[in-house]
């Protein structure tokens, strides 16, 4: 998209002259800026006008025409079929001037960075199981500390009664974290979680 040689200051100047410009600039930067965005989209993806065509259930003459920036007359349905084409989504919203001045003079080939749904939500489940995972591998060292108990509980070794309350207190909150198996759920033999800690409190003097 050809922008202007025109400063920041010069450009709140001539919007600061009169309303029928600040009109004029904003239609402008709409109907030229949706066209540019789906040129930049067409060359990141490596697609020729029938490719999108045929994705958006359009003819190639409708998605010629939204890619020039002197038509100006797409409609909402030819924008949403074309973001349908390209399997993003598109957003339209009102701004203050500022914000408009700001997308313009930062406008540039960047915008066809936009991932296909496809493609972003294989990163959404990628980023989730990480997080899955993460979270598990740390409950599985809460729940060894919290079995094995702290050695001053184990061996009776708390001196005050304030010591004791702060580390039954810690010994509890990281239970709470631990997904307690049931009754049902527990071998033959062994104790839930839960009680283990109860024995070792047990144990340790309390």
């Amino acid at each position: 998209m050809a922008q202007s040689a025109s400063t920041p200051s010069s450009v709140w100047n001539q919007l600061a002259e009169s309303k029928e410009f600040r009109e004029e600039f904003s239609a402008q930067q709409l109907k030229r800026g949706i066209a540019f965005e789906i040129r930049a989209l067409l060359k990141k993806r490596g697609w020729k006008q029938e490719k999108l065509a045929e994705n958006a259930k359009l003819t190639q003459g409708v998605v010629s025409r939204a890619q020039n920036p002197d038509y100006g007359n797409l409609t909402i349905n030819t924008i949403n079929r074309v973001s349908a084409g390209f399997d993003v989504a598109f957003v339209g919203t009102f701004v203050p001037f500022s914000e408009l001045v700001e997308w313009f003079e930062n406008l540039s080939e960047e915008v066809g960075e936009v991932e296909p749904f496809e493609k972003e939500y294989q990163q959404f489940i990628k980023r989730k199981f990480m997080r899955f995972r993460t979270r598990r591998r740390n409950r599985r060292k809460l729940g060894t500390r919290c079995v094995s108990a702290p050695p001053g509980i184990q061996q009776g070794a708390i001196s005050s009664g304030a010591s004791r309350a702060m580390q039954v207190s810690l010994l509890l909150s990281d239970a709470k974290l631990i997904q307690m198996p049931s009754r049902e759920q527990t071998p033959a033999g062994m104790l839930p979680t839960q009680e283990v800690i109860r024995s070792k409190v047990v144990v340790g003097g309390f």
